[in-house]
């Protein structure tokens, strides 16, 4: 007569919602997946083998816990991102990381894994055999036809569990995704790549005021709030403060991770997800008759194709002017000081081009924000605020790095001013970042897509032809700054109509467009958030 064992199997049970529950609040999984994680995990205790691999697979899968956490399950836009990324910016990325909240993470699921692997091989040798027919323990555990019969259904149950509900439930839904969004990311990739041997479609069909010295200074993770120029109370940029120029508080870039965001500031984009890399902003400039210069920091891999891509296209990179060609001078691409690209935009400025439109992108305020001063004297050390733990010395970093743009941008104005010659100087931020003092990470700075902040990132036009230092509160889109650059600029085009700020506002700030795991939506939706001083 078969037995069943109602302690056994509520021990089995309870293991299996305890480590389900856990897992599926650390990865961030929907808890509608839960019922679905509970089944695999219990139906995994019925075969030794299928308990061997949901153990490890729960094991490695605690290696992702720490991201998972602050940013939720891996979506399309984190993968493409990393995809092209390099290997300074991943290993900054990893050393935001708590190693104490990884260590913790690891042992308490470890420790419950080995648990609930103990009780099943426990439960295997004891009490399983009372699942068949048989008059005693030492009986059951012979393997018999039946028994077999048996494993193979109850395997066979497993796989189609594994099938139909598993890649969808926390443990096998984060390697599935892995897969799907990897092979996704690098087909774009390759998309992109054939898009570099196709010529623009750019049709320059007005140009009535050829600026000598254009510069585009392309800002990392800039969040405008915290710039003085713009209201924040410390002085973090006292020299724009007093510069003439438009300054666009209320710029909600395209997207909040820097590729998905310049594409759709700097390229011919139709939609979301579709870039038409050939024409994009240096492009135009090169068909508008600029000779144009592309300088860069911390984007030296050989997969960020965005800057490859762009510095290819300019008549001059830092490779192709004087004395640059040498490897100890190619270093400044791997320093990542941003002041390092004053001394190209120096040589830039003062070469031979009738017309020049020079294109700098920093590395800004990138997350480990501290590394970003480098040398630079870190302004706002001893400010006091009212954040605990780790909190005010890396805003205080985030403040000085900002005073270190100020410093950068007061160069080039001035470089330009003394040049006595006509000049527009641009500044765009990618995105901004998010402030979050609850999260788990060593940072309280960090990217995302939930928060408005992540898009709050400012546009600044400086120009000889500007006499007034000018705060423009109308909400304007990142999508839209190919429009306005050609408007000042007295260019029009083909692809790109030019537009003044009147024609591209928003009135209601709710409806300005942004890009979020690769879908558009509305910037009003977003969580809001705090500024901290």
């Amino acid at each position: 007569m078969r037995h069943f064992n109602l302690k056994s199997e509520a021990y089995l049970l309870a293991f299996s919602i305890v480590i389900a529950t856990i897992f599926t609040m650390c990865l961030g999984v929907p808890y509608k997946f839960l019922v679905s994680g509970i089944a695999l995990l219990y139906l995994a205790s019925f075969n030794r083998k299928s308990l061997y691999v949901m153990t490890a697979l729960h094991a490695l899968i605690t290696l992702a816990f720490p991201v998972t956490l602050n940013y939720g399950l891996p979506n399309k836009a984190h993968y493409f991102n990393m995809l092209n990324s390099n290997p300074n910016e991943s290993m900054e990325f990893l050393e935001q990381v708590s190693t104490l909240d990884i260590i913790g993470i690891m042992l308490v699921t470890l420790i419950l894994l080995a648990s609930y692997l103990w009780l099943g091989r426990h439960y295997f040798k004891n009490k399983l055999a009372q699942y068949f027919e048989a008059s005693d323990l030492k009986e059951a555990a012979v393997p018999t036809p039946k028994t077999k019969r048996l494993e193979i259904i109850k395997v066979s149950v497993l796989c189609l569990v594994l099938l139909f509900i598993g890649l969808r439930c926390y443990p096998t839904k984060i390697l599935a995704d892995t897969v799907k969004y990897t092979k996704l990311s690098l087909g774009e990739i390759d998309k992109y790549n054939k898009l570099i041997n196709t010529p623009s479609d750019f049709v320059v069909t007005k140009n009535t005021k050829k600026i000598k010295n254009v510069v585009v200074v392309i800002g990392e993770s800039v969040e405008t709030d915290y710039l003085s120029v713009f209201g924040y109370p410390h002085p973090t940029t006292p020299i724009l403060a007093k510069t003439p120029g438009l300054f666009f508080k209320n710029n909600i870039s395209a997207a909040s991770y820097t590729f998905p965001s310049m594409m759709r500031s700097l390229t011919v984009t139709p939609d979301a997800t579709t870039y038409q890399l050939n024409n994009n902003i240096v492009a135009l400039a090169n068909k508008a008759g600029y000779s144009t210069y592309y300088f860069a920091t911390g984007k030296d891999d050989d997969k960020q194709f965005l800057n490859d891509y762009f510095a290819g296209l300019a008549k001059y990179n830092f490779l192709s002017l004087p004395n640059t060609t040498n490897k100890k001078q190619r270093s400044v691409n791997r320093n990542q000081d941003d002041m390092q690209l004053l001394k190209f935009f120096d040589l830039a400025v003062n070469d031979q081009e009738e017309y020049r439109m020079i294109f700098l992108h920093m590395f800004g305020h990138h997350p480990n924000v501290c590394h970003r001063l480098k040398s630079y004297p870190n302004h706002f050390a001893k400010l006091k605020h009212t954040i605990a733990n780790n909190a005010p010395d890396e805003l205080n970093c985030y403040l000085s790095v900002t005073h270190k743009l100020d410093a950068f941008l007061g160069h080039i104005y001035t470089t330009l001013q003394a040049q006595n010659e006509p000049f527009y100087l641009f500044y765009l931020s990618d995105h901004g970042l998010y402030f979050d003092l609850d999260s788990t990470l060593k940072t309280f700075i960090h990217h995302g897509e939930k928060y408005k902040s992540n898009y709050w990132a400012p546009l600044m036009i400086m120009s000889s032809e500007i006499t007034e230092h000018q705060v423009n509160q109308d909400f304007i889109s990142g999508n839209d700054f190919l429009s306005i650059f050609e408007y000042y600029l007295g260019l029009d085009s083909n692809l790109v109509p030019a537009k003044p700020i009147e024609a591209l506002k928003y009135q209601d700030p709710n409806d300005v467009p942004v890009v979020a795991n690769g879908v558009e939506k509305r910037y009003g939706p977003m969580k809001d958030f705090k500024v901290y001083y």
